[in-house]
This record gives C-alpha cells, sequence and structure tokens, in this order.
C-alpha cells in the first residue's frame, strides 16, 4: 500500500511541477549500495550504509539520464493539459550486480527537482522505474537522486547525496 500511495503521489507531484521544467539530466555516483527484496524467497538483501566515503570506492553505485519535456499543451485555465516526455535512464550498484535500465514515459521538475518514471529491466526483468533528482547547487554540490524499481515480485531502491557527478535542471523558458 505505501509503494500505491508513493506512486500516487509522485504523479500528482509530476503535473503540479512539469510546466516549469523543460530537462532533467545528470550522471554520477552514490557513495553506497541500495537495498533489493526479493517476494518470493522472503529475502532482503542489504548492506549498512558507511558514512565516511573513504570507505566507499568498491560499493558505488553509478547512475546517468535524460530526461526532455516536449510539447507542453496547457488549457484556458494555464493548467497542463498535455506533454510528451522522452529521454533514458541507465544505473548500475556495482556490488549487488544490479543494472537497471529504462525508457523514460513520464516526467518533470521545478527550478530543484526531477521527477520522472520510466519503464525497463532490472538484470532483464521488466520493472517500472521511479526517480527523484535534486540540484541543489553547481558543479553537483549536495545534489541528490533517489531510485526505485519494482516489477512481479522484487522491489530495489537507493537514495543520497551524490559523492561525484551532477544533476541539472533547465527550466523552460531557458531552454533551446
Amino acid at each position: 500500500m505505501k509503494r500505491y500511495l508513493r506512486i500516487a503521489s509522485l504523479i500528482l507531484v509530476v503535473i503540479i511541477v512539469l510546466s516549469g521544467c523543460s530537462s532533467v539530466r545528470g550522471g554520477g555516483w552514490l557513495p553506497h549500495t541500495g537495498y533489493f527484496y526479493e517476494y518470493d524467497t522472503q529475502e532482503l538483501v542489504t548492506l549498512d550504509r558507511p558514512t565516511e566515503y573513504t570507505e566507499l570506492s568498491e560499493k558505488k553505485s553509478t547512475f546517468g539520464f535524460t530526461c526532455k519535456v516536449y510539447d507542453v499543451v496547457y488549457d484556458e485555465y494555464g493548467y497542463v493539459e498535455s506533454y510528451d516526455v522522452k529521454g533514458n535512464l541507465t544505473y548500475i550498484d556495482h556490488e549487488k550486480g544490479i543494472k537497471i535500465s529504462g525508457e523514460i514515459v513520464d516526467g518533470g521538475g521545478d527550478d530543484l527537482f526531477g521527477i520522472f518514471q520510466a519503464e525497463g529491466t532490472l538484470n532483464g526483468r521488466e520493472c517500472t522505474i521511479n526517480v527523484e533528482a535534486a540540484d541543489w547547487g553547481e558543479p553537483g554540490e549536495n545534489d541528490t537522486f533517489y531510485i526505485e524499481a519494482y516489477g512481479t515480485g522484487f522491489y530495489y531502491y537507493n537514495y543520497g547525496t551524490v559523492g561525484g557527478g551532477n544533476i541539472q535542471i533547465q527550466e523552460a523558458k531557458e531552454a533551446k
């Protein structure tokens, strides 16, 4: 139930903030691996999250994505009526051997946050992917990244401050 509430709130936030953003893109690494849960085995595979970056060189998760909003159409009251979103995502948890990739099907953002949903695979298994990325400064200062992927029988997530890399949000008025 918690997962469905998160998805519903994600869709609501995407609708609310969509008009202020034309692209969200980024790449980098998180200084720890994520959490993977297999429903059929009732097994939670996790690692303690170290707080020191020096302990983490072999435990990184890397990511790259681009999400662009096209053809935003507003209704007579100024609300978003329709839009097209294109982009892709690749994420690798090197410790667990998990690769997530997908094509972005919905998303948007404002001047600080990018939120999008993709359909793709986690190690070849079909899944839905939700991502929230925040651009807190340049270049990449305190940027944050959250990913969750779920499908039949499994759930994976990871989050944190980007240890290296950058997330950039480009507002619609600045887009080229």
